[in-house]
């Protein structure tokens, strides 16, 4: 088998990738994210190579260079030639490094809550819903964390009230409590802590509301869907924040918009 490092051109992209005769399904999205970050300079030499059989056919990098030809941008990369052609079904058979690896490894507390606290932000950020959405990278999660310095803070928080009587994931009261802490500091944060903890809970208030509604579904054979969920949430911190009355909380997920929270 050979190794060599070598620039990769749109040009020799495209002539590599007529070799790619017999692999897995292209995703396109993850070819758009790999194209993004060669366009604006992100993309980092690794060594993960570019692999062909002993038969010059391409057998992983395909995503890697149809990236190259979309952002017509050159990248640097390894390349392995002389490969078994079985060994297609031998490859990513590693454990990959996670964003809470790399959070761990910079000693971050609480990082498996951490991580999924950050992927909860980003998607309030980015106005998506938590079932489905893209994955984030570790360098997006850093950046995300840098944003957002009281992420930290809020797991603490978080971990804190987290028990059997919290009707809610880790990562969705962390990631709310974040969120609302930014926007209407202390008082953000109470109300989720209330809810976590199921303590100062007054009777017909939107807190009280939302955990008997979660704390309902928590015991269910069947579960409320994850969209349902944050919706709920949504709505009920909002009635808090503008002092209104709600006397149920609703949300028809093939017909209503996400809801967003408010900011004053």
């Amino acid at each position: 088998m050979k190794v060599y490092r070598t620039r990769v051109t749109p040009k020799q992209a495209a002539e590599w990738l007529k070799t790619n005769t017999r692999n897995r399904p292209v995703t396109q999205k993850r070819v758009e994210l790999y194209a993004s970050q060669m366009k604006a300079g992100e993309w980092a030499l690794t060594a993960d190579c570019i692999r062909f059989t002993d038969k010059g056919v391409l057998i992983d990098g395909q995503h890697r260079l149809t990236a190259c030809v979309m952002a017509n941008t050159p990248f640097e990369t390894y390349v392995a030639e002389g490969l078994e052609p079985s060994s297609f079904n031998k490859l990513d058979q590693c454990y990959p490094r996670t964003v809470a690896h790399a959070f761990g490894r910079e000693k971050k507390k609480h990082y498996n809550l951490l991580a999924a606290a950050v992927r909860m932000v980003w998607l309030l950020e980015t106005s998506q819903r938590i079932a489905g959405g893209q994955k984030l990278s570790i360098d997006e999660a850093f950046e995300v964390l840098q944003r957002h310095p009281a992420l930290e803070r809020c797991c603490d928080v978080a971990q804190e009230c987290h028990g059997p009587t919290c009707p809610l994931p880790g990562s969705y009261l962390a990631g709310f409590m974040t969120w609302c802490y930014e926007l209407h500091g202390d008082k953000g944060l109470q109300f989720w802590q209330r809810v976590g903890g199921g303590i100062d809970l007054q009777k017909g208030s939107p807190e009280a509301l939302l955990y008997k509604k979660l704390m309902a579904d928590k015991g269910a054979s069947t579960r409320i869907h994850r969209d349902v969920v944050m919706a709920y949430c949504i709505k009920a911190y909002n009635a808090y924040i503008k002092g209104k009355p709600i006397a149920k909380l609703t949300f028809d997920i093939g017909k209503e918009e996400m809801p967003e929270f408010a900011k004053s």
